[in-house]
């Protein structure tokens, strides 16, 4: 499937998650609603806040690695990051 415009995205397998999708996750993150690790959850909260390409990008099971895997690595690198302001 392709893009066949604004409101009819399609998200098959990506290597890389679509910058839309990385401010979504964010969206949520930054909500509070949900627990990052619980997909079900995600997509619950995704829905309450409007994030339609979120949970469209979740729907697909060969994404959930790769975003489970993003959410692992920020979490990584912002306690890096707040571990160097401590010191």
């Amino acid at each position: 499937m392709e893009d066949t415009d604004e409101n009819n995205k399609t998200f098959k397998h990506t290597k890389e998650i679509p910058e839309e999708i990385i401010k979504q996750i964010r969206q949520v993150r930054d909500s509070g609603k949900a627990n990052m690790l619980d997909i079900f959850t995600v997509c619950v909260a995704a829905d309450e806040l409007g994030l339609l390409d979120l949970q469209k990008y979740l729907y697909f099971r060969s994404n959930r690695e790769a975003y489970i895997n993003f959410f692992l690595n920020e979490k990584l690198k912002n306690t890096k990051e707040a571990n160097q302001l401590q010191n």
